[in-house]
């Protein structure tokens, strides 16, 4: 009976121990999905000002052009802009301690983003190397990327909302 006892008091013991370090670890995502969370309307603010940049460049190389191609000097003078630095990171944050439809809505965007930025430092790429069928682009070609980078524009004022505490889930697209 005695030894019954005792392992009752040991058992309810250990489940009280190991519900504290459940709390304490649900505090500490807490806590942690709110931090990245309040950095994330200056996150998404640095995406759509790169997105603006990179659609309005797009632009101008389309308007300037003649006829349906988009010439090679145009576009081996243009200088992409970096990816801001630090926001996939924050991005990542966010998805650690967020819900399931916030986690997908991010990563979608990460993704887009992601491909986006190689599809056009590879269109750069092909260009400067003189690779054959790349060295002057068509304009179909040009309206797709910024078809592409207006989505990732979007995609990320859907989040705007939910990053400034006035959503608490996400609308997918």
């Amino acid at each position: 009976g005695l030894a019954i006892l005792a392992a009752r008091i040991g058992a309810g013991f250990v489940y009280h121990q190991t519900r504290q370090a459940r709390g304490f670890e649900l505090d500490r995502l807490g806590r942690r999905h709110a931090a990245a969370r309040s950095t994330l309307p200056l996150v998404l603010s640095s995406i759509m000002e790169y997105a603006r940049t990179i659609a309005r460049d797009l632009r101008r190389l389309y308007l300037a052009a003649a006829g349906n191609h988009v010439q090679r000097e145009a576009l081996i003078a243009w200088e992409i802009p970096p990816v801001p630095q630090g926001e996939t990171t924050a991005l990542a944050d966010v998805i650690e301690a967020a819900s399931n439809d916030v986690v997908d809505v991010i990563a979608d965007l990460l993704g887009r983003l992601q491909v986006q930025a190689g599809r056009l430092r590879g269109l750069h790429a092909d260009v400067v190397a003189g690779t054959t069928g790349r060295r002057n682009i068509l304009k179909s070609e040009i309206e797709e990327y910024i078809q592409d980078i207006a989505d990732i524009h979007a995609r990320c004022e859907l989040l705007l909302d939910y990053a400034r505490r006035e959503a608490d889930t996400v609308q997918p697209m």
